[in-house]
This record gives C-alpha cells, structure tokens and sequence, in this order.
C-alpha cells in the first residue's frame, strides 16, 4: 500500500467512525491498515492498553532464555565518534544511536507475545514482535495528546528518582524530545501547550523495576480531524 493510499483509507474509516488497525515503518514505505478482524485473518495480533484482536492464550509460567549477540566495542566506538564530531559541527542536536542485534528464543514469538505484560503489544506471525509502555498519541474529545518517555534508571538505585530527575544530560534529553514532540503536534492542532513536565512512571519487567520519565502534551484539534487522521497519522 502506497502512503497516500494509506492516508486515504484512514481518512475513509475514521469518517464512518469504523475501528481499524493500522503499522507504518520508520521509512513510511510499507503502511497497513486493516479492520481488527482483516488483522487477526492475516496473523497480526495487537494489544493497545486492553484493546485486543485475539482471545487470550493461557501461557505456562515458564522461564524463558533470551540470548542476544550485542554490537562489539570497536563498531560501537566508531559509530559514537562519528556522532560526536556531527554534533560538534552542528549537523544535528539530538541522535539516537542504535544497532541490530541477533537475539535466540527458546520459544516462538507468539508465546513471547502472550507473556508480555506491557501494554502496548504487536505481533506480526512469525516476522515480528514489538511491545512497549509508552503510549504515542492518543485523542480524547477533540483533543490530542502524546506522552514521550525519555529518561530510564534502575528503580532500586540509591535515591534513584532524586538521580534520574537531577541529571542535566536527562534534562536536556527529555526537553529536546518534548519540543519535538510539540512541534509536530502544532502542525495540526491549536493551543498546543506541555500539561505535565518530566513527571516518574513506574516500569516493572521480569528483569529489575525501571523509573521513567514522561511528559503530557496537549493539542485541540479542528473539528473536522476525523477527515485528516491519516494525515495526522
């Protein structure tokens, strides 16, 4: 599906109010959108904070082995000074710097999906699993709202809230993605304005507790908005 016939679609089912399913790639190439029952039919099982496609699988309590074959010090290195002399140059002010790494299951992806207990969860069969606590966008009367997380430490550091609060590098991180985030909320919405500023989310995994930091940014969309989702999309 081409991005305009993405954008078409979505403008056609948020008009007739008709619930839909929708995934678009960083690089826009591949949007899909489907009606909830389209997606179950094509092996793509979601979860949006209890909005679910599927029945619930009952999963045994067992312990699963993940293996992850992580990037080596030398590329990482050259990579982050790369990153170093274009932010020095002012190429850019905010890079995320990631790599691909190989992971091993000990089980197949839809059992990782029914285990997970994040709130935002997808599973394409047997291609691919994503699951997150962060909530992107959401619209409510008339007025749109995101939620961008930045900022992560280890809930069970001394005075781990104090820490994660005070650090200038995290300050300056979580204001730059709150600018972003606003700015392109702007583009359709009004009286765009930042309600709640870097306030702590609790994050419990299998793993250890994490504190994030959040932030609440608030837009009112034109009264038509139904007719542009797919261009506020």
């Amino acid at each position: 599906m081409s991005l305009l016939s993405f954008i078409d679609k979505v403008n056609q089912l948020a008009s007739r109010k008709e619930a839909f399913f929708f995934l678009i790639d960083f690089e826009k190439k591949k949007p899909m959108v489907f009606s909830p029952q389209e997606a179950n039919e094509k092996g793509i099982y979601f979860a949006v904070n209890g909005q679910t496609n599927y029945a619930a699988a009952t999963q045994p309590n067992l312990a699963s082995k993940v293996k992850i074959q992580l990037v080596n010090f030398e590329r990482y290195k050259t990579a982050f000074d790369k990153v170093q002399c274009h932010l020095s140059q002012g190429d850019s002010y905010l890079v995320n710097l990631t790599f691909p790494s190989k992971i091993e299951l000990d089980r197949d992806l839809e059992s990782f999906f029914h285990a997970a207990k994040a709130p935002y969860r997808l599973l394409i069969k047997n291609a691919l699993l994503s699951y997150s606590p962060e909530c992107f966008i959401k619209i409510r009367n008339g007025q749109l709202f995101s939620y961008p997380m930045k900022g992560t430490i280890d809930a069970n550091s001394p005075n781990a809230e104090k820490v994660l609060l005070g650090n200038p590098k995290e300050l300056w991180e979580h204001s730059t993605i709150v600018d972003l985030i606003r700015n392109d909320i702007s583009q359709f919405a009004r009286d765009v304005k930042v309600n709640k500023f870097r306030y702590i989310d609790k994050i419990q995994n299998k793993v250890k507790d994490l504190l994030q930091v959040s932030s609440e940014i608030e837009g009112r969309l034109p009264a038509n908005w139904k007719n542009q989702l797919g261009e506020i999309i």
